[in-house]
């Protein structure tokens, strides 16, 4: 769990950055659906997280995003 400073961190790198935001928030819907999939069936294999091609955004973005320690 990350602490509350970076946390903060976060925050305001998503704030300063509305298509990260978007990115954040897309990655979110991405792993609240899985989760409801997981209660409706908990015998399913982990998931193992977002591919690229499902968050709509340039590839350059998401690397920097990675970089950043956003995503």
């Amino acid at each position: 769990m990350t602490n509350v400073i970076e946390r903060e961190q976060i925050f305001r790198m998503l704030a300063g950055n509305p298509t990260a935001r978007r990115v954040a928030e897309r990655a979110l819907e991405l792993e609240a659906q899985e989760e409801a999939k997981r209660r409706e069936k908990p015998d399913m294999y982990p998931w193992s997280g977002f591919e690229w091609t499902d968050i709509p955004a340039q590839t350059q973005l998401l690397n920097q995003l990675v970089i950043d320690e956003l995503l």
